[in-house]
C-alpha cells in the first residue's frame, strides 16, 4: 500500500482510525456525524498541533507556524507591521504570542522530567502514518503516531491534570483503543509491538507531567475493546450503515438504571 505524501492525503483516506472508532463506539450516529461534519481546526486543535510540532518536529516549526507579533492595528506603524508579518509568513500557521509562551513551558517541563526527557530522545519517526487491514474484518485501517521507535510508541497528550490517577482515568475512558490499533499497525507492518508510553503535560503552569507505560491488562482490555468495535462496525455496515443513535444495540430500547458499582453496599 502507498503512503500518502502529505497530511492531505491522508486526512482524504476513507479508512477508519482510532479516533473515529472512537466516535463509532459512541454510537453510529455520531460517527456518521464526524465523518460528514469535519470542520476546521478549532484554535484548541491547533495550538495542540503547535505543541507537538514544537516538540516532536522542532526543526520544522518555523516553517508551519508564526508567532504573532503585539502590534496596535489602530496605528499606522501596527498596520504596517501586522500588514509586513502576514506577506512574510504565508501559508502558515499563525499563533498567538501567550499561546507559543505556554508551548515553550510545556515543552521546558517534558524535558525536566527525566524519564519523558529519555523518551523524546530516543528518537525514532515522527508523525509516521500506517495503512493496513484490520486483521479479523479485514477493514482498511489508517493511524498516524507521534513518535514510532524501534522498541515503543509515544503517544504526547495536553491535559488539566496529568496527576496518574487522574492520567489513568483520562486513558481508560479517552484512549483505550489506542495502543491496540497501534501496536497492530506495528505488527501488520513488519515492526515488533513494542512498549507502549502516554506521556501526559498539563496546559497550565507548573505544567505538571505524567509519564504511563501501558501494562498487560491495559493492553488486553484494549484490545479486546478494540476488536469488539471492529466487529460491530462490521455488523453496522452489513445492516447497510443505517443512520443510528444509542439505542442501535438495545433491543428494548432502553437501559437499565442501576446504582454504580462503587455504591453498593457488597462493595463494602
Amino acid at each position: 500500500m502507498e503512503l500518502p505524501k502529505n497530511d492531505a492525503e491522508y486526512f482524504a483516506m476513507d479508512r477508519m482510525s482510532n479516533s473515529m472508532l472512537k466516535h463509532f463506539r459512541r454510537s453510529p450516529r455520531h460517527y456518521l456525524w464526524e465523518k460528514k461534519h469535519k470542520s476546521e481546526p478549532t484554535p484548541a486543535m491547533i495550538i495542540g498541533s503547535a505543541f507537538h510540532c514544537f516538540v516532536l518536529e522542532n526543526s520544522e516549526f518555523n516553517n508551519r507556524f508564526a508567532v504573532m507579533p503585539k502590534v496596535d492595528n489602530r496605528t499606522t506603524i501596527g498596520k504596517e507591521t501586522f500588514a509586513l508579518f502576514m506577506n512574510e509568513n504565508g501559508g502558515k500557521t499563525i499563533i498567538e504570542q501567550p499561546d507559543f509562551d505556554s508551548i515553550r513551558r510545556m515543552n521546558d517541563a517534558l524535558f525536566r522530567d527525566d524519564f519523558a526527557r529519555e523518551l523524546l530522545e530516543a528518537g525514532g519517526e515522527t508523525e509516521k502514518p500506517f495503512l493496513w487491514n484490520e486483521q479479523v474484518t479485514g477493514i482498511p485501517m489508517k493511524g498516524k503516531m507521534d513518535r514510532v521507535n524501534p522498541s515503543f510508541t509515544l503517544d504526547l497528550k495536553s491535559c488539566i491534570s496529568a496527576h496518574p490517577e487522574t492520567a489513568s482515568r483520562s486513558a481508560f475512558d479517552n484512549y483505550l483503543t489506542q495502543p491496540a490499533v497501534y501496536r497492530e499497525a506495528r505488527k501488520v507492518n513488519g515492526m515488533n509491538k513494542g512498549d507502549f508510553y502516554f506521556i501526559f503535560v498539563e496546559k497550565e503552569q507548573p505544567h505538571g507531567v505524567s509519564v504511563l507505560k501501558c501494562g498487560k491488562d491495559f493492553l488486553e482490555q484494549g484490545s479486546l475493546t478494540y476488536i469488539s468495535a471492529m466487529e460491530d462496525f462490521h455488523f453496522w455496515q452489513e445492516m447497510g450503515s443505517p443512520d443510528v443513535g444509542y439505542e442501535w444495540r438495545k433491543p428494548l430500547g432502553y437501559s437499565t438504571l442501576n446504582l454504580p458499582k462503587w455504591f453498593r453496599p457488597d462493595n463494602d
